[in-house]
C-alpha cells in the first residue's frame, strides 16, 4: 500500500509544478501586456550590448548597470556609466566612490539595468551572445 500511495504523492507534486508554472506565465505575461511593449527574450548581441551603453552614457538617462564577468559572480552594486570608448566602458560605484574599467565588453557574459530603459525591463538578467555562442530554436 505505501508504493501505491507514494506513486500517487509523486504524480501530484508533478501536477502541482505543471500548474505553477502555467499560473507564472500566465499572470506574468498579463502583467507585460499592461506595461507596454518589453522586450520578451533575455539574450542580447554584443553589438546590441555596445549600442545601448553608448546610448545609457549619450543620454544620461539616470539608469545603472550591473554586470556578471566570465568566470566571475554578480558585482553588487548597480554602477553608473562615466565613460564609453571603443572597446571598453568606464563605471562609477557610487556607494565606494570606485571607479571601475573594462577594457573588453565581449568579457561581459549577463547584465542588467535597475531602471527601464527602451525595451529592456529592470532587474532582468540579459545574456550577452558573442560570435563564438549560437542559440538553438
Amino acid at each position: 500500500m505505501e508504493g501505491i500511495h507514494s506513486d500517487g504523492d509523486s504524480r501530484r507534486t508533478v501536477k502541482f509544478s505543471r500548474w505553477h508554472i502555467f499560473f507564472r506565465n500566465f499572470v506574468f505575461g498579463k502583467l507585460r501586456a499592461k506595461t507596454g511593449t518589453v522586450r520578451t527574450y533575455s539574450t542580447i548581441s554584443l553589438q546590441e550590448l555596445r549600442k545601448l551603453v553608448t546610448d545609457l552614457f549619450e543620454r544620461d538617462a539616470g539608469v545603472s548597470i550591473r554586470y556578471r564577468l566570465v568566470g566571475e559572480m554578480w558585482y553588487h552594486d548597480f554602477l553608473k556609466i562615466i565613460g564609453v570608448d571603443e572597446c571598453g566602458i568606464r563605471l562609477l560605484d557610487e556607494g565606494t566612490d570606485k571607479e571601475i574599467y573594462l577594457p573588453d565588453l565581449a568579457t561581459i557574459i549577463q547584465f542588467e539595468l535597475d531602471s527601464p530603459f527602451r525595451f529592456f525591463e529592470p532587474h532582468c538578467p540579459y545574456t550577452v551572445l558573442t560570435g563564438r555562442q549560437f542559440v538553438l530554436v
